[in-house]
């Protein structure tokens, strides 16, 4: 049953994003943009660089942007290079995205003088908003610059339930959320049947702990389903060997 005025809490998109792209961050890779994972030489590690990246972005706009990443890896071409990967996640539709992804772009390659991949992860509800160019010309003098795209709607499809990549589990939360906004009884049942699919798949403990935070943080609920869901799953976990809610209260 939808209840138009009872509202949905916000989640810390900044703070949910962030952690997991950081968590999994080869999973992000392997799951949504393979090419490219391919090309990454992971045995070498990743650094993040948020500290550079807000020193860059402090000034572009009056947005926080904390889930955005700033990334360096390594190439597994054989050859001793090293990248920077930013990561830019869009909840909303922006007709200004595309210049800002190419003014980031440009500003984190003048700063650190190494190429940079910029890549869009869009998690909102219009499946029309697919920005994926900026360009500019006057006189003779034209930019071009594209970037690969990340529409989270497009993984709404059958066969995603049977992917065990972490992605897979946190794909299906976001679009979880988009279908329930207005129905805390459908975001109630959606947040209950991921919760309980933890348990099923071939994770090791701390990557539950992990999914639930972000499951806890994007599926959030009135107080009174909130209440109700923490009885429920503490039932669920009584013959469980590896409770997550006890986990969290540690």
């Amino acid at each position: 049953m939808k209840v138009d005025n009872e509202r949905m809490p916000n989640s810390d998109m900044d703070s949910d994003w962030k952690d997991v792209i950081e968590d999994f961050t080869e999973d992000f890779f392997r799951f949504y943009l393979p090419e490219i994972h391919q090309g990454i030489d992971f045995a070498q590690g990743v650094k993040f660089l948020d500290r550079e990246l807000n020193e860059i972005l402090s000034d572009s706009d009056n947005v926080r942007r904390e889930a955005d990443r700033l990334l360096e890896v390594r190439l597994n071409n054989g050859q001793a290079e090293w990248i920077l990967i930013h990561i830019e996640v869009q909840g909303c539709r922006d007709k200004s995205f595309a210049q800002r992804m190419y003014v980031y772009n440009y500003r984190i390659f003048d700063k650190h003088r190494r190429k940079v991949v910029s890549i869009a992860l869009l998690i909102d509800s219009n499946r029309s908003f697919r920005p994926a160019r900026f360009q500019t010309e006057l006189f003779g003098c034209e930019i071009r610059f594209t970037f690969p795209v990340i529409k989270l709607m497009d993984f709404d499809r059958p066969g995603i339930e049977d992917n065990d990549s972490p992605f897979a589990i946190i794909t299906r939360v976001q679009l979880a959320k988009l279908k329930s906004e207005k129905d805390p009884d459908k975001r109630y049942s959606f947040r209950m049947d991921l919760t309980k699919e933890l348990y099923n798949r071939n994770y090791r403990k701390e990557q539950v702990v992990r999914l639930y935070r972000f499951i806890d943080y994007v599926l959030k609920l009135p107080k009174p389903k909130a209440l109700q869901f923490k009885k429920e799953m503490e039932l669920f976990e009584e013959a469980r060997t590896m409770p997550i809610f006890q986990v969290q209260r540690e």
